[in-house]
């Protein structure tokens, strides 16, 4: 009975992330490749103790620093596309669009 719950309960997150238009691919890469990255993690920390380690070898940086810079495009993309929907007074729907490196 028990995965009838389980089920049932998946049912309902999967209705609840089309009804609020969840974009379903990057969903699919968190679950999948979610064990991956964090054992690859823990190796990483394994073997240096330092915590600044993602931030000083230079892959690893300009990989976070890209990382980054695509979160802060996409805001401000965001934001223009809302301030020219005031300024014409027209509704416009802007999409969530999620970008992943």
């Amino acid at each position: 009975m028990d995965d009838v719950y389980v089920l049932l309960l998946f049912g309902l997150v999967g209705y609840a992330l089309v009804k609020f238009r969840f974009p379903l691919a990057p969903l699919i890469l968190g679950l999948i490749l979610g064990d991956q990255i964090e054992i690859n993690l823990v190796r990483a920390l394994m073997t240096d103790d330092d915590v600044w380690l993602f931030l000083t070898r230079p892959i690893s940086g300009a990989m976070l620093g890209l990382s980054v810079a695509s979160v802060l495009i996409a805001l401000w993309q965001r934001r223009r596309s809302q301030q020219r929907a005031v300024r014409s007074d027209k509704p416009v729907r802007i999409p969530i669009v999620m970008v992943m490196h």
